[in-house]
């Protein structure tokens, strides 16, 4: 009743109009003849038929009714009448084609014409059932039509599509039919007709369908069903069940084309991430990582100064809570990418955070506490089989063990040391349990028109190393939105605050590697224990009293307002402005105490203490205008922008000496000398212009075009700008009538197909000007010196890969199986490398453009189903893989070029060209290579492919849970790859079984005697003998590298949520507990360590158990 009386007032017009109508047509009833006759004039050139009769409609009110089934509208007429009548003209434009017009009540009816003389005409007339007119209109859940939807007649091909006000004419043979009603992003309907002579109103509710889901592309938004480009999601449900402390890290085996190389676990350390292989010999192959519309500086995987440790490297993206993200996107094809022209050649990654929610105030307050720990150890020999392997080493050497230190055989593990003791240094080093604990506050609330959000959080991670070491990080974030009453103003800003401290380990993990029966430790009064039996040994705890201590502040701001100057129910103009601004502040400070230094060696220890401050800062201005129009039922929108970017990078690196209190190495003011004072200054310059124009025709024809301008002050003058651009285009071919009749079960399906041409600067400043830099030492005459650095070198340009991808997506059973396949080439050429200079010339290369070509390829493969969907039930999987391919196709004179051996012609840039062994020979005992030309010696003929480092396929599975307020998930990661292993670690370190270190008991398969098959050559204590000599040979051969597939399970999470209301409170509040794992166990027959690393003496990835609480007020 109150609806009636709130709508009384427009209610009455509308009756009052519907009266008329009804009056009206009764009196136009009688007089058909008139209508008929009623004359028109127009004069059309190259117009569709379509187009036509919309011209007759207006000049004489008449509807016109006609099956686009039988009357293609896409021919274009050239037609002109003056003062014809209306039913005459209507004969002249489709007689031709076999149609026939007649004029009934208000309709203009178009028809086949009958065939046959005309008493078969007459007869037929006599004996044709009659048909029924049918007019309604289709509207979504809020009133709003839905032009383009389109209109079945159950059990025919009768297909029809509603017009732009959502009206639809059709003929029926049956006085009830059945109508299937459907429209792109919303459920079907069939509806039932009951009266043919009333007007028909449907309303289709949307589909809640992760095809709808709004995806984040470049400069706006779309959805998976209407997107022409490719472009992955990983939500913000998925990404906090990851106990990790780097938000990519949840990337992991979810993104089809996407691998995440890790070097280490330590906390805070960066990573390799690769989109789709590589298209680059020497630039960055990073993706571009935009966080809220702001480009984080390019060099920001890694950006400490000091060390270059694998251990103690750090990257930047662990300063983002996962807590803090809502999404994050992962752009991949030229559609999708090439409007961010230079800078989106390897894809990008956008991250987009939390924004406050109208309503009632909305709390979530979450702790977590965990343990992480190693789970891929060696498997290190005990006491006994250690010195088993050095006697016999000895022995094979032909030397005799001795006491004295310089003797060839000296062995004080085996004459000194008690040979009783036994140590697991393993475990010592990296067997210790690393606490983590995380606490998060979430605050969102508002009105319609303004929201707000605050959320701070605290994480703190400690290491599995023996030692009080930890990562600590601090974050902060707001947002604030608002838009006016009347929808034309929007205001956005968002800022994003975070700071760590990371007390790393800089040093690898070869104190794991110590005798088992080495000296302890600590003496009898808790000092490090430096000598035992009266010879000195390097105790390796002492490598835990240096610090590496790295921190690091970084601000995102970021404020953008639009303003819609025209703004009406067929178009939209706006204004836009995007501003933002990131900095980032690294301090440094990497300490050598004289606690560490055994006191044996030297008579004057002194302390050494370093300093490095490296600062990023970043100014983004874009400028954009944007229009949309609804031009019947297709839609246009056009952007246009101009981008504006400075960079800064300011860094400086201070060495103090000669400490004689370890208290004061935190200092300068303790140094005697200051050893060295480096400092360097970067800026980097970058503007753009950029448009985008979308072609959306009744949401089944959809057309993407964008173009970029970029300038980049990263090269010389002459080649400062060039051009990048993209065409996509899709066909949701499943919203045909034809699809929708013969293929019910087929809810979506959709091609599509891309092409465009993307560039890459990502290079170091100034490579095209003349450098110098002071040249280290002491001074000359009092004056600094200078020496050069590099030549000028104007005439590199840009990289450019041209991209082409061609999709198919599927959708079965109303998208509860959603399927997509997609090919992609990359083609890279105008390649840059290093060029080899004279040495009379005084430097070793320059960068030049080379005319090579590097293509990357593949095939991507990514399926989602909801295998159970009930009321308390739910149960969805999915599974992805990616097959890439990167391959060199062109390198003008490689044969010739100091490159002869690294590249191959048809193989990937990544290719293992390496000598081929033959394992151990049976008869010397020494690795057996194989010499095809017979020549006595490996000359580059002896080179072969053995295959290369790129996976030969990757990809990830999921699995989600959910009954009743228990969940249940767990996501995985598998790899098909080729890595270095366990003897090639050895082999560089010069670590040969027999030598003073522990070895994994892989090497017990070893030659003893001759006759003998097995996998490692025979014992040698000797750093000159033949095993030593092999050592270049083998590190290019076969034998150090092995298979490192793996199947990862990357994560589990549990949880169970139970309502805290009380029962007269209609507040949400809820409890949840919760557990989530990450790393949980490795499956491989990869046996010398974690195969994700390849590296035994970095620190591997921690397997890592959480537990905690989340509350929440909704």
């Amino acid at each position: 009743m109150q609806l009636y009386k709130r709508h009384a007032s427009a209610l009455y017009p509308m009756l009052l109009l519907q009266f008329s109508l009804y009056l009206s047509t009764a009196v136009i009833a009688q007089d058909t003849s008139s209508l008929a006759a009623k004359k028109v004039s127009f004069s059309v050139h190259n117009t569709t038929l379509h187009d036509i009769f919309d011209t007759i409609a207006k000049q004489t009110g008449l509807r016109i009714n006609y099956s686009k089934e039988l009357l293609d509208d896409r021919e274009e007429y050239s037609f002109r009448t003056a003062n014809e009548p209306v039913l005459a003209v209507a004969n002249r434009l489709v007689n031709k084609k076999g149609f026939t017009c007649k004029v009934e009540g208000l309709m203009l009816l178009v028809f086949k014409t009958p065939t046959g003389t005309d008493n078969q005409v007459t007869e037929r007339a006599a004996t044709t059932p009659k048909t029924f007119r049918l007019h309604g209109q289709v509207l979504d859940s809020t009133g709003i039509p839905l032009p383009g939807a389109t209109i079945l007649i159950k059990g025919t091909h009768k297909g029809y599509t509603a017009k732009e006000d959502g009206q639809f004419f059709l003929s029926a043979g049956d006085p009830h039919p059945i109508l299937l009603i459907s429209y792109t992003g919303y459920g079907a309907e069939e509806y039932p007709v009951t009266d043919p002579d009333k007007d028909i109103t449907v309303v289709l509710r949307r589909q809640l369908s992760p095809l709808d889901e709004t995806v984040i592309i470049a400069y706006g938004t779309t959805s998976k069903r209407l997107n022409t480009g490719n472009v992955a999601k990983v939500a913000a449900i998925d990404i906090e069940k990851y106990p990790v402390s780097n938000p990519l890290f949840t990337l992991q085996g979810r993104v089809p084309g996407l691998t995440i190389y890790q070097f280490s676990g330590a906390p805070g350390t960066p990573l390799d991430i690769r989109l789709r292989v590589q298209n680059s010999f020497l630039s960055n192959n990073t993706p571009l990582i935009v966080v809220d519309g702001i480009p984080l500086p390019a060099g920001s995987q890694n950006i400490n100064l000091l060390t270059a440790h694998p251990n103690s490297n750090v990257g930047l993206y662990s300063i983002f809570n996962n807590m803090d993200i809502a999404s994050i996107e992962v752009l991949k094809d030229a559609d999708a990418t090439a409007i961010y022209g230079s800078r989106g050649g390897n894809g990008v990654i956008v991250i987009t955070t939390k924004r406050g929610v109208a309503g009632k105030l909305k709390v979530r307050a979450d702790y977590t506490m965990g343990v992480s720990q190693v789970s891929n150890k060696l498997r290190l020999l005990n006491t006994q089989q250690y010195l088993k392997v050095r006697r016999e080493a000895f022995s094979n050497d032909g030397l005799k063990i001795s006491k004295m230190p310089g003797d060839p055989g000296y062995a004080p593990d085996i004459l000194s040391w008690d040979t009783t003791r036994y140590t697991d240094w393993q475990k010592w080093q990296i067997g210790g349990n690393a606490p983590t604990n995380n606490a998060n506050l979430y605050l969102s609330g508002g009105n319609e028109t303004t929201q707000m959000m605050v959320s701070l959080g605290y994480y703190r991670e400690g290491t599995v190393y023996p030692s009080d070491m930890a990562y600590l990080r601090g974050t902060a974030s707001f947002s604030f939105n608002h838009r006016s009453a009347d929808n034309r103003f929007r205001l956005g800003v968002y800022t994003n605050y975070a700071k760590d401290r990371n007390a790393m380990f800089n040093s690898s993990l070869t104190a794991m590697l110590s005798p088992p029966d080495a000296p302890q430790l600590y003496d009898k009064n808790n000092q490090l224990n430096w000598i035992e039996g009266n010879e000195p040994f390097q105790n390796p705890a002492a490598e835990y009293l240096k610090a590496y201590i790295h921190e690091k502040e970084n601000q995102i701001v970021n404020f953008n307002a639009e303003y819609s100057i025209i703004r009406d129910t067929q178009q939209d103009f706006k204004i836009k402005f995007n501003l933002g601004y990131n900095s980032t502040l690294a301090n440094e400070n990497l300490r050598i105490p004289k606690a560490s230094q055994n006191p044996y060696l030297t008579d004057n220890i002194t302390g050494t203490s370093s300093f490095g401050t490296n600062n990023f800062k970043s100014y983004l201005a874009e400028p954009q205008a944007e229009y949309y129009r609804r031009i019947k039922n297709a839609e246009l929108i056009i952007l246009a922008g101009v981008s504006f970017q400075y960079t800064s990078n300011y860094s400086s690196t201070i060495v103090g000496q000669g400490y004689t209190n370890d208290a004061l190495l935190s200092s300068l003011d303790g140094a005697a000398m200051i050893a060295s004072n480096l400092t360097n200054r970067l800026e980097y310059k970058y503007g753009a212009a950029f448009g985008r124009v979308t072609y959306k025709l009744r949401n089944k024809y959809i057309a993407n075009l964008s173009g970029r301008r970029d300038g980049s002050s990263k090269f010389g003058p002459e080649h400062r700008f060039s051009n990048f651009g993209s065409l996509g285009a899709a066909w949701i071919f499943s919203e045909e009538p034809f699809i929708k009749e013969q293929l019910s079960f087929l809810s979506f399906g959709k091609l599509r197909s891309s092409f465009g041409v993307t560039g890459n600067d990502q290079i170091a400043d100034y490579k095209f000007l003349d450098t110098w830099s002071p040249t280290l030492g002491n001074p000359y005459q009092n004056t600094t010196t200078m020496q050069p650095d590099a030549l000028f070198n104007p005439a590199y340009t840009w990289e450019r890969t041209k991209k082409i991808e061609a999709a198919l997506e599927l959708g079965f059973f109303k998208d509860r199986l959603i399927a997509s396949f997609a090919y992609f080439r990359n083609r890279s050429d105008n390649q840059l490398i290093k060029y080899s200079l004279p040495l009379q010339t005084g430097f070793n290369s320059i960068l030049k453009n080379f005319n090579a070509l590097v293509q990357s390829s593949g095939w991507e493969f990514a399926i989602t189903s909801d295998l159970i969907k009930s009321k308390s039930l739910t149960l969805n999987a999915a599974f992805n893989i990616s097959i890439p391919r990167n391959k060199l196709l062109r390198f003008d004179n490689l044969a010739n070029s100091s490159y002869a051996g690294t590249y191959v012609i048809g193989e990937s840039l990544n290719v293992l060209y390496k000598l081929q062994s033959g394992g151990v020979s049976p008869d010397s005992g020494y690795f057996k290579l194989r010499d095809t030309d017979g020549n006595g010696h490996y000359t580059p003929s002896d080179y072969k492919v053995i295959g290369n480092l790129d996976p030969v396929y990757h990809g990830g599975f999921q699995l989600n849970l959910q009954y009743r307020r228990l969940s249940f998930s767990i996501a995985g990661e598998f790899r098909k790859q080729m890595v270095q292993n366990y003897l090639y670690r050895t082999y560089l370190n010069s670590f040969f079984p027999g030598m003073m270190v522990n070895q994994s008991d892989l090497v017990l398969d070893h030659w003893q005697q001759k006759g003998d098959i097995a996998k490692y050559p025979k014992y040698s204590t000797k750093p000159t003998g033949d095993v030593y000599r092999q050592k270049p040979d083998i590190l290019s051969s076969s034998e150090a590298y092995s298979d490192g597939s793996f199947l990862k399970f990357r994560n589990v999470a549990v949880s169970y949520t139970m309502d805290m209301r009380k029962r007269k409170d209609k507040t949400p509040t809820q409890l949840t507990i919760f557990c989530n794992t990450q790393n949980l166990f490795t499956i491989s027959k990869y046996k010398e360590g974690d195969p994700e690393v390849a590296d035994f003496l970095s620190l591997p990835p921690l397997r890592t158990f959480a537990g905690g609480i989340r509350f929440s007020i909704q």
